[in-house]
């Protein structure tokens, strides 16, 4: 789900602040993902109770999304962003060389928290 971020451009190049009260939930966690290969996916799972706030720092990123409401796709370029709820699943795509983004996290890291087999992901949300 894409979410507006302002950007604010002058001769000085481009500012983009992050306001952790926008955000749907209080950020426990925060990571960044980058030196990823063109054409490679990453994500691929969802998470129980995990919300995650993507924002594309340099490049550009496809991301898809699979819900209770079907699938959809949308592009991230730089200082775009998109809110990825619990149970929703989720990939990456990086397209560009460079690409790189930051990832807010509503929990610690929890390995039970991810579902990996998009069949049980399925299952669980009554696809």
């Amino acid at each position: 789900m894409s979410f507006k971020i302002n950007k604010f451009r002058d001769k000085r190049g481009i500012l983009i602040p992050f306001e952790f009260s926008r955000l749907p939930f209080v950020p426990q966690r925060v990571f960044l993902v980058k030196d990823v290969p063109v054409d490679t996916t990453r994500g691929n799972h969802a998470h129980f109770t995990t919300h995650q706030f993507i924002i594309c720092i340099n490049g550009s990123v496809e991301v898809g999304i699979i819900d209770s409401n079907g699938e959809k796709t949308f592009l991230l370029r730089s200082g775009d962003s998109a809110y990825i709820p619990n149970l929703t699943w989720d990939w990456q795509r990086f397209i560009s060389i460079g690409a790189e983004i930051l990832v807010f996290a509503s929990t610690e890291y929890d390995p039970s928290d991810y579902i990996t087999s998009l069949e049980e992901f399925k299952k669980i949300i009554i696809f």
